[in-house]
């Protein structure tokens, strides 16, 4: 195997550190090309021969040249790294454009990537550049405030230590016992705009660019640093995959599909493809070893049919393909959520001191109350959460995301909310779905606060005898940013403790609705 290095020039001068990898001696073949623009080329300094060399073969055995890019500000190339920021794509067009005029390549590419090498890949795909053939974006952000990082306008403490990576190339994107070093060195730190000094002693200034703007989810910075609004525009074939077991970005990447969907002349070219596995399982990676079989025969036929118009290739090409834990079954649509489920709605009600999930709504005004200390580490003492449970009287699948349609009352203008979904099985043991989902939440005169959101896409059975249930509390201190109780989130002399209500009556008709279908 044979690696040459480039330095690939952008419109705007600067140039990109891009390596091909090949079997042949001279690139003397022009052969299809998969190409990965990625901001993870360095681990611990060093270039990630591991992962890449790996990769490659992969694809080569496949007969296709593979093609990495270090993306504009990471690692060997020039400019500035910008968060999830639309240069992306004037950056993918010009790289399409270099590939275009290269001896090796035969005028058919795909961009592929995961995590945040699938935003690159999205970006790539709004260029609609004529050699591109297909998109594969797997558990991929696309707005800021959004997604991961912020996940609806909450911080994300660890993007500080992955904005230090992608400044240093040192490390990994997660420090060891990072929520320690967090406790230790600004437990008593109130502007979190200086958390990169103090943690790291370094001056960061995308952190200082998010962290400024923090507090206004109106800001302008928040619009531009997002792609979600372009995603209509892409008409080459795309496909968005994600994890329903535990991807911090499957919500991301449903979200991404459904805004393709909305009066696009151009969404029939998108595809869903889900299943029970985890953050950067829903392609392969390195040797391939990560995928699972169904994952790697997909996508290495879509591979074939794209780049080498393999007419042979088992496509089975429906536009929503979810692999379910149920029975191993493969559960196929035009649409997401699928056709076949039905809904299931569960009021929230206060029954003594446990919160209940009711087929009918509360009777009289209701509220269950929750403090919330922000310097308190044990969020699971009974007193910085609530609960509300149901007892499962009938067997049932669920699947997809969990509409959380809720009524909060808050002392201050600004906070935030979570939600963790959970299970206890027949002997008692609890059983947690994936990740958290959660919202900033902002009162309006009454301090009343309306959340009307879609957790991350879930899928279990549910039989009878066991308990569902959801912990609603606070942002949890030290892993991501802390809620103050103020409205200034970012910027004041100290902490102080708050109380939130959640409501439910005929007035407030808090309630969670599922997505069922009980012959799954």
């Amino acid at each position: 195997m044979k690696k040459d290095i480039f330095a690939v020039q952008m419109s705007d001068g600067i140039t990109l550190k891009t390596f091909v990898y090949s079997a042949d001696e001279n690139l003397s073949v022009p052969l299809p090309v998969v190409l990965l623009r990625t901001p993870y080329l360095f681990k611990d300094g060093q270039f990630r021969d591991d992962r890449y060399e790996k990769e490659a073969e992969y694809y080569i055995a496949r007969g296709y040249l593979f093609c990495v890019q270090s993306i504009r500000g990471t690692h060997g190339s020039e400019g500035t790294f910008k968060l999830l920021h639309p240069i992306e794509i004037s950056d993918g067009k010009d790289t399409l454009s270099w590939l275009a005029v290269q001896p090796f390549c035969n005028g058919n590419v795909a961009v592929v990537g995961s995590s945040y090498e699938g935003f690159t890949a999205l970006a790539a795909g709004i260029t609609g550049h004529y050699i591109l053939k297909v998109v594969f974006a797997s558990s991929a952000p696309a707005s800021l405030y959004d997604d991961y990082f912020l996940n609806r306008g909450i911080l994300n403490l660890t993007t500080l230590d992955y904005l230090r990576y992608i400044q240093t190339g040192q490390g990994w994107v997660n420090t060891k016992d990072f929520n320690k070093i967090i406790d230790e060195k600004c437990k008593n730190i109130a502007d979190i705009r200086t958390y990169d000094e103090a943690v790291f002693n370094l001056n960061i200034p995308e952190w200082k660019l998010i962290s400024r703007n923090y507090c206004d989810p109106n800001a302008v910075f928040w619009k531009e640093r997002q792609i979600v609004d372009q995603l209509k525009s892409i008409i080459v074939p795309t496909y968005h995959m994600a994890g329903l077991q535990y991807d911090g970005n499957s919500a991301d990447t449903v979200r991404n599909f459904v805004e393709t969907q909305k009066n696009s002349k151009n969404k029939s070219q998108h595809h869903l493809l889900l299943g029970f596995w985890n953050h950067g399982q829903s392609m392969p990676h390195g040797d391939g070893s990560n995928a699972s079989e169904f994952i790697k025969d997909k996508y290495d036929s879509l591979l074939r049919y794209y780049l080498k118009n393999d007419k042979t290739a088992n496509l089975e090409n429906q536009q929503v393909c979810i692999q379910s834990n149920f029975d191993n079954k493969f559960l196929n649509d035009t649409q997401y959520p699928l056709s076949s489920l039905k809904e299931l709605k569960l009021f929230l009600n206060h029954n003594g001191d446990k919160g209940s999930l009711e087929h009918s709504i509360c009777s009289s005004r209701n509220e269950s109350l929750y403090n919330f200390f922000p310097l308190e580490k044990n969020m699971y003492d009974g007193k910085q959460h609530v609960e509300f449970e149901c007892a499962v009287d009938r067997d049932f699948c669920f699947l997809g995301g969990i509409e959380i349609d809720v009524y909060c009352k808050l002392p201050v203008p600004q906070g935030d909310i979570m939600f963790f979904f959970y299970k206890i099985d027949k002997q008692g043991e609890r059983h947690y779905y994936g990740d958290r989902s959660a919202i900033k939440i902002i009162a309006d005169s009454l301090n009343i606060s309306h959340i009307n959101i879609e957790s991350s896409p879930m899928m279990d059975k549910l039989v009878s005898g066991e308990t569902f249930g959801v912990e609603i509390t606070s942002n949890n201190f030290p892993v991501r940013a802390r809620n103050t109780g103020r409205e200034m989130v970012s910027f004041f002399n100290g902490f102080s403790d708050t109380q939130i209500s959640i409501l439910h009556s005929y007035e407030y008709q808090s309630s969670l609705t599922f997505k069922i279908e009980s012959s799954l």
